[in-house]
């Protein structure tokens, strides 16, 4: 999926320094307003919030561990041309 502005998509906290920021929790729905250089401004409940892209469920990115470490990749490098799941 690929994250666009109006869309409603839900929330969840990411490892590191991504947590929601306080008056959101995982699961909250939210709607998306504006993307800027990795981060969301989002509306929920009248309210306007920024927070990171790897905080957006199921958009286009996962967690996957190399070496040891943590590093965000792309849900696309997943699958092949025609859409068929690669790993």
């Amino acid at each position: 999926m690929e994250p666009k502005e109006g869309q409603r998509v839900k929330v969840q906290h990411c490892r590191g320094a991504y947590r929601l920021p306080e008056g959101l929790a995982e699961g909250d729905e939210v709607r998306l307003l504006k993307f800027d250089c990795g981060y969301w401004d989002v509306d929920y409940q009248g309210k306007r919030f920024n927070i990171s892209m790897t905080c957006i469920r199921g958009a286009g990115f996962y967690w996957k561990t190399i070496d040891g470490k943590s590093v965000l990749r792309s849900c696309a490098e997943l699958y092949d041309e025609r859409g068929r799941r690669t790993v």
